[in-house]
């Protein structure tokens, strides 16, 4: 069984808003609208982090998931020395012990953040 309840939507004029105002429980006949709803977002089930402390969190995750699986991680500074030594980025990528694609990433997120 779900948690979500679909979202029921009602279209009333000012004067059957009113009525039902004074008449709690007012039978409003079928729904006009049926939603099913997009996310839920209860606080004490899904405590939310933003910004730095956010990107601590993942960094740590990162880190520890790296060292279960003896992966090293890769920074742009040990790129650019591997780089620098005349390694391709498929021979990088195997070092490292991660896809091209991924690499790719990393190397997108560098360029992005030396951009601001």
């Amino acid at each position: 069984m779900s948690m979500h309840s679909d979202i029921k939507i009602w279209k009333l004029t000012p004067g059957q808003f009113n009525q039902v105002l004074q008449n709690p429980g007012m039978d409003l006949g079928p729904p006009h609208k049926i939603e099913k709803p997009r996310s839920i977002y209860i606080p004490e089930l899904f405590p939310a982090s933003f910004g730095d402390d956010h990107a601590e969190r993942v960094r740590r995750g990162h880190e520890n998931r790296a060292k279960k699986l003896g992966k090293k991680l890769i920074s742009r500074k040990s790129y650019k020395q591997d780089r620098a030594a005349g390694m391709t980025d498929e021979e990088i990528a195997k070092k490292y012990r991660i896809k091209l694609e991924t690499l790719k990433g990393y190397k997108s997120q560098w360029r992005k953040k030396s951009a601001n």
